[in-house]
């Protein structure tokens, strides 16, 4: 598809059994950017008082060539999210591809509820974020193809940790190692040096 290509396991089909499950995007990674603005608007729904799921889309400009957000009319509450996916300005497969679900679980952990399993039933990208109350929140991520849902880490559609940094920042460390612990290296490496020699 032009997201990328999902790959699921089909059951019973042993003949691809070597085929790796998961998801080649097409496009560039998510930018960290776009993702702060989404956590940011997810936040703006927990106050003191009370909590809320919230639900935004990733759309791809094939124009532009970059991503943005939507966020669809929706009814929430602190475990439910009823969004009206009708009258989309960006239906409009000729410029824009909707690459990506993604909705919050609030101070809940991140993770895939039944609701979540019958309404993201389309070929595609699913989020879900959690511990939004912390610096961090936790972001699970999976596909949906062939009847089948696909774990995937994150990493491989979102920019993340893999920021450059200066090179000369490695030339100011040194690894060092406790005595004991070298010690314990070497018995380990003289154990398996004899076990090579009986043949084990």
């Amino acid at each position: 598809m032009e997201q990328g290509e999902f790959i699921a396991p089909k059951n019973n089909v042993i003949d691809f059994s070597e085929v790796r499950a998961g998801f080649t995007p097409a496009l560039p990674k998510i930018p960290a950017s776009l993702m702060g603005q989404v956590i940011a608007f997810f936040r703006a729904f927990m106050t003191e008082s009370e909590e809320n799921e919230a639900l935004a889309l990733i759309y791809w400009d094939k124009v532009k060539k970059e991503f943005f957000a939507y966020v669809p009319k929706q009814s929430v509450c602190k475990v439910e999210i009823e969004a009206n996916l009708h009258d989309c300005p960006y239906d409009d497969a000729e410029r824009y591809i909707c690459y990506a679900d993604i909705h919050s679980h609030n101070s809940m952990d991140a993770f895939f509820s039944a609701k979540d399993d019958s309404d993201e039933r389309s070929t595609g990208l699913y989020f879900v974020l959690g511990n939004l109350d912390k610096f961090y929140p936790d972001i699970k991520a999976r596909i949906f193809c062939g009847d089948t849902f696909v774990p995937i880490d994150p990493d491989t559609v979102i920019e993340g940790l893999e920021h450059q940094f200066p090179e000369e920042w490695l030339q100011q460390v040194t690894i060092r190692r406790k005595k004991n612990e070298k010690q314990v290296v070497e018995k380990k490496r003289g154990l398996l040096d004899m076990l090579a020699e009986v043949g084990l």
